[in-house]
Parts: C-alpha cells; sequence; structure tokens
C-alpha cells in the first residue's frame, strides 16, 4: 500500500518539529502477511521504526514481514507450533473480551487476555521502550533515540538472521532490550 501524500507530510513533519524539534519517534507495526515490507509504503519511510515480531525464544513470527526496512524486533507470540502464547494485556472487561471468561487466554473474569499477538502487539513494546528511553532522556532528539535503541538490540537467531553489517532483514538490528535502552539513554543524558 502505497504512501499518501498527505500522510507522508504528516510523519515528515512529526520527526522533524514534533517535540520542539527534537522530532517525535514513530513506531510502525512491520505487518503479518509473511512479505516484504517495502510494500508497505507506512513501515518502509525511512523515519519510521518498523519493528517485527519474533517469539519468546528469539526466532522469528512465521507471519512477521521482513526486508530491509525492519529496523527492530520485540517479542509477540503465537508462532505456529502453538507453544507460545500472545502477550498478555487488558481487555474489555468481562465476557464481552477477547477471552471471554476462559482461563487459559486470560484470567476467569476476563478482564485481560495473553491473546494478543503479532507485530500489532510488538510494535507498542517498542514504543513503550521509547517511552521509558524519553522519560529519562527527554532531550534526546529522534536520531538519538533511533541510535541508541539499534545499540540496545540483541542479536538473535544468528543461524538463520543473516546479519549483515549488523542487520539483518527479519530482526533488523535485532530484539529490543528494554533495560539495555533505558541504560544507554541515561548515560546520554549525563555526558
Amino acid at each position: 500500500m502505497p504512501l499518501p501524500d498527505i500522510t507522508r507530510v504528516a510523519i515528515d513533519h512529526a520527526l522533524s518539529r514534533g517535540r520542539n524539534g527534537r522530532g517525535t519517534p514513530i513506531v510502525w507495526a512491520a505487518g503479518n502477511g509473511d512479505e516484504d515490507v517495502e510494500s508497505d509504503g507506512y513501515a518502509s519511510h525511512d523515519g519510521v521504526i518498523a519493528v517485527a515480531a519474533c517469539d519468546f525464544r528469539g526466532r522469528r513470527c512465521r507471519y512477521s514481514d521482513f526486508g530491509p526496512a525492519i529496523f527492530c524486533t520485540f517479542p509477540s507470540g503465537r508462532n505456529d507450533d502453538g507453544s507460545d502464547h500472545g502477550i498478555f494485556t487488558i481487555d474489555r472487561r468481562g465476557r464481552a473480551g477477547y477471552n471471554e471468561g476462559e482461563v487459559a487466554l486470560g484470567d476467569p473474569r476476563g478482564n485481560y487476555t495473553n491473546d494478543f499477538s503479532g507485530t500489532s502487539s510488538a510494535a507498542p513494546g517498542v514504543a513503550g521502550v521509547i517511552a521509558l528511553m524519553l522519560a529519562v532522556a527527554p532531550k534526546l532528539s529522534v536520531d538519538d533515540v533511533k541510535r541508541l535503541l539499534a545499540r540496545a538490540c540483541t542479536k538473535i537467531d544468528r543461524a538463520r538472521a543473516r546479519y549483515v553489517r549488523g542487520r539483518s532483514r527479519f530482526y533488523g538490528y535485532g530484539r529490543v532490550d528494554a533495560r539495555r535502552a533505558v541504560e544507554l539513554a541515561l548515560a546520554w543524558r549525563r555526558r
């Protein structure tokens, strides 16, 4: 899907003028079609942080999109073998929620679910890490955030990842390590 001009202008404006000129980091779910992310104008925008999904063992989720625009990956779950659960998250209250009161999918009252998955659950994880980074170092620019986030990534699945110059078309710079990202942001603030 191509990126509409009005959306490109909005993204470029946020990246250059957001947060009083420091720029607003934009995180985007890479997609769940097991296809090249380059066909997605949103995820492949140069300024966007495109997030792929891995399982809890550090392997690519088979549905996760791939390609040179992938910046990083974050755990999501629900790989084809069914051994992983999704991400735990709040749910609509009661039986109207996603887990419909099934204990195996969350809790008996239905107030949370463990069934949130896909790159749509991986991207908010990375956004949360960026929020933590900005909480400890609010003067970070978008470029600073991206540079530190890349350094905070752990290379995973080295046998299949095919990292070239530190980057994989399946995992980008690797799986984001939240603690390392915050430590790097703190060190940046102190310099």
